[in-house]
């Protein structure tokens, strides 16, 4: 649902409350202002949220397909690495911080992070992701965004569609060399 919202400092926003009775009706025109189907989806999303059910959920499965995606590159003798929480981004290159937790960056060198993740090898890897039936983020750094809708049967059909794209990126030639392991 789309949403907006009109926040500000006190001393700005004061200036649009009602000061007395007279003036109790503002005018503040906007697209999204009094629609209740919009104001409904709100307090929904915020009454699932309060628990935190939804976040463990979101958090477990992003854990999930980040341990697997990493075995598969793994496996494939490729450099790179799945990290990040609920939006899970994908990184080839070595490893330069060598962290346990892999919801770090795998490097802290952000134009690394960032000419991967406009690179035409990112993008093949996503068309061939798309062929077998995986949307992922294209452009920018999102690559797997996880959401309650998800379930384990979704990460297990996403890690086989990652595995059968490298491979099939290996095999037409579209994944460099550079990110190969030695002996490949």
């Amino acid at each position: 649902m789309t949403l907006a919202a009109l926040v500000g400092k006190t001393d700005i926003m004061d200036a649009l409350r009602p000061k007395d009775e007279k003036n109790r009706s503002i005018r503040h025109s906007g697209t999204w202002n009094a629609n209740p189907l919009t104001a409904a989806a709100g307090v929904a999303a915020c009454r699932l949220l309060k628990g935190g059910e939804v976040q463990k959920k979101v958090h477990d499965l992003a854990a999930s397909i980040r341990e697997k995606g990493n075995e598969v590159l793994e496996e494939k003798d490729i450099l790179g690495r799945l990290y990040g929480r609920s939006i899970v981004h994908i990184y080839f290159g070595p490893a330069e911080s060598d962290s346990s937790d892999n919801t770090l960056p795998p490097t802290w060198d952000t134009s690394k992070i960032m000419s991967v993740s406009k690179s035409p090898m990112r993008k093949r890897l996503c068309l061939h992701l798309l062929q077998r039936g995986v949307a992922v983020g294209v452009s920018g750094g999102r690559f797997f965004v996880m959401s309650i809708a998800h379930t384990h049967p979704d990460i297990e059909e996403t890690i086989k569609a990652f595995r059968d794209s490298l491979d099939a990126m290996v095999a037409e030639g579209s994944l460099e060399k550079e990110y190969l392991k030695q002996g490949r």
